[in-house]
C-alpha cells in the first residue's frame, strides 16, 4: 500500500523578471515501511519537493496524496476517528481556501500575500496546540489560545482519535469548523463577486 504518492508534481516560482521551474514532473510512490532518500545537486528541487509533500508549499501542478502517513509512524486509530478527521480537514480546507482567495483578490500582490497570510495563520496554528500541547504552557498563553478557532478543531480531532465521539469538545469542534467554513465561504464569495462586478 502506498503511504505517499505523487504524480506529475511541479512547482514554478515567478518573479517580476523571470520564471524558475524548481520541480518538474516528479512521480513518486513510497510504500509502508520503505525508507527513501533524495539525492541531487544544489538547486535540483529536493527541498521544494519535500515541502510540497509535507503540505508546506502548494504545488503548481500535479497531485500529492498522503494516505495514512500516520500509520508509517505507528498511529493506530479507529476508522470512525480517521473519517471524522477527514471531515474536519474538509471544512477547514473550504474555509481557508475561500479566505485565501478573498485575501489574494484584495491584496493583488503575490509578494504581499504570503507574508500577510503567514502573519495570521502561523500564530493561530501555534495557539491551536497542534505542535505542542498548551497544557504545558503558562495560564496566560492558554487564555490567549482560546481565540484560535483551530484549537477547538484540533481538540475535537484528538477526542475522536481517543474514541470519544459524543461530548462537549466534539460539539464545539464541529460548530467551529462548520461555522468557520460557512463564514469564510460567504466572505470569499462576497469578495469574488465584488471584484468581478
Amino acid at each position: 500500500m502506498a503511504i505517499i504518492e505523487a504524480r506529475g508534481l511541479a512547482r514554478t516560482f515567478r518573479s517580476r523578471k523571470r520564471t524558475v521551474e524548481a520541480v518538474r514532473g516528479v512521480d513518486l510512490t513510497v510504500g509502508e515501511g520503505e525508507i527513501v532518500g533524495f539525492l541531487g545537486p544544489n538547486g535540483a528541487g529536493k527541498t521544494t519537493t519535500l515541502r510540497m509533500l509535507t503540505t508546506l508549499l502548494k504545488p503548481t501542478a500535479g497531485a500529492a496524496v498522503l494516505v495514512l502517513v500516520g500509520v508509517a509512524f505507528g498511529l493506530r486509530a479507529p476508522l470512525p476517528a480517521v473519517l471524522i478527521g477527514f471531515v474536519f480537514i474538509m471544512f477547514v480546507a473550504i474555509g481557508l481556501a475561500s479566505v485565501s482567495y478573498a485575501t489574494g483578490l484584495l491584496v493583488k500582490s503575490e509578494d504581499a500575500f504570503a507574508p500577510l497570510i503567514n502573519t495570521v495563520v502561523v500564530p493561530l496554528l501555534l495557539l491551536s496546540g497542534i505542535f505542542l500541547p498548551l497544557t504545558l504552557g503558562p495560564g496566560w498563553l492558554q487564555g490567549i489560545a482560546r481565540i484560535s478557532p483551530f484549537r477547538y478543531i484540533i481538540d475535537a480531532m484528538r477526542e475522536a482519535y481517543l474514541g470519544h465521539y459524543f461530548n462537549t469538545i466534539m460539539v464545539e469542534g464541529i460548530a467551529v469548523a462548520v461555522g468557520m467554513a460557512m463564514l469564510f465561504l460567504w466572505l470569499g464569495s462576497r469578495v469574488f463577486v465584488q471584484e468581478n462586478a
